[in-house]
């Protein structure tokens, strides 16, 4: 028998445990607990309390850091607690519940990539585009059949094999941005409708990002799909390997212009895929506030994302410069949740389209960081190589429809320096 229990059910223990030592052998305790408990005079206390319970078959501590936000520090204190214990510590996301020896090494890359962006002292738009590509340099591969899904999607099991699919794309990013603990980047879950060859209706994971970069002047909201600028998109030939960043900050307005399906989900028609059953009422209702989605042409701003946008101090001055005639005696931020066409309209104002010049840069630093080459001209002259390869790139597979106004897809020749 597994038992979940929340911290704050500990005071209701004997309500839960069998009194028998017979009964305990077959009880598995799931003790889930905030991330502030993660210290070890608080573990200590928190174990005093299951004293009383002995011969438990397991006893098991659950943590789930935020859009995998943990430390170095707080790993270290986990691993050192369980050592001489009989109790295990886990760490969870919404895909797997992970030992925290498979999470350790999974962090560990997670953290060098947060030491290179330190170290090179890149800028948010920079930092944020070296994650796309650490992210995007893993070729798409779903997991195989019998195999469960979350190796594809977990950080935790990703980085130890050779299975990615979009959910595992977007979850890298989330890895290294919330590791980063920066202000001036901030993603979000974004999930659509996409469909398989048969046409039948499936998820699909992409980002919602607000980036604030003083270096290159940009302050707004902008849509990341890692998935399709993953290699195996453009190359079949996984030896063949190109960075790509044609929906690398897209703008909400070239949504609408996007050769993908970035669509309100229903979730009528979908199922949970090993049991076949429909998702109950109140998975929907939680999937869906989750997400920031989009209609054919509009934008459909859930609560989650509208609570987000209260820290945002240039969305609210956006709102009370244009459109305070519309608010007046209404406070801000009741209006940020309850008129959402303000809303859509200041997000889609500040979601102005990137210059190619700001890509060029960001790349050239990046790859100049990364020493791809020994010089600096060998770098760049490897940058202009990668850009025209994404306008070539774009063009063929008609990434966007005419009347979008990223600067990739408006390029009629290549890059010439």
């Amino acid at each position: 028998m597994d038992l979940l229990l929340y911290s704050k059910d500990l005071k209701e223990l004997d309500e839960y445990m069998p009194d028998s030592e017979e009964e305990r052998k077959n009880i598995t305790v799931f003790l889930r607990l905030p991330m502030s408990c993660i210290a070890t005079k608080k573990l200590e206390k928190i174990e005093k309390l299951f004293a009383p319970y002995t011969g438990l078959k397991r006893l098991a501590f659950l943590f789930e850091p935020k859009d995998y936000k943990i430390s170095q520090e707080q790993l270290d204190t986990l691993i050192d607690f369980q050592v001489e214990r009989p109790i295990d510590c886990c760490i969870e996301d919404e895909y797997d519940t992970c030992e925290i020896g498979k999470v350790y090494a999974a962090m560990q890359k997670i953290y060098q990539y947060c030491d290179f962006i330190n170290k090179n002292d890149l800028s948010p738009v920079e930092s944020l585009m070296y994650a796309y590509l650490m992210a995007t340099e893993k070729p798409y591969k779903e997991e195989g059949k019998g195999e469960p899904e979350e190796i594809s999607r977990s950080v935790f099991s990703i980085m130890n094999n050779d299975k990615i699919v979009c959910a595992g794309y977007c979850s890298i990013i989330k890895a290294i941005i919330s590791n980063l603990n920066t202000e001036n980047i901030k993603v979000f879950d974004n999930t659509t409708a996409s469909y398989d060859e048969n046409g039948d209706k499936l998820l699909h994971a992409t980002l919602i990002c607000y980036i604030k970069d003083a270096k290159y002047g940009i302050d707004g909201y902008y849509l990341l799909d890692p998935t399709v600028d993953s290699e195996l998109t453009y190359h079949q030939d996984p030896k063949d390997r190109d960075w790509f960043v044609n929906n690398f900050l897209v703008t909400l307005g070239d949504i609408k212009y996007s050769s993908f399906e970035y669509k309100e989900v229903k979730y009528a028609d979908m199922y949970i895929t090993d049991t076949n059953e429909l998702y109950s009422e109140e998975s929907k209702h939680e999937r869906l506030d989750n997400s920031l989605r989009f209609g054919d042409e509009k934008l459909l701003i859930n609560k989650e994302f509208q609570k987000a946008l209260n820290d945002n101090i240039k969305i609210i001055d956006e709102l009370n410069k244009n459109y305070g005639s519309q608010v007046t005696g209404i406070p801000l931020s009741t209006t940020i949740h309850k008129n959402k066409r303000v809303v859509e309209e200041a997000l889609y104002h500040n979601s102005e389209a990137i210059p190619l010049h700001v890509t060029i840069q960001s790349l050239y630093r990046i790859f100049n960081a990364m020493k791809l080459y020994s010089t600096k001209s060998e770098n760049f002259y490897y940058t202009k190589k990668i850009i025209n390869k994404n306008i070539i790139a774009c063009k063929a597979s008609e990434n966007f429809k005419e009347g979008a106004a990223n600067q990739i897809s408006m390029c009629d020749d290549i890059y010439k320096v």
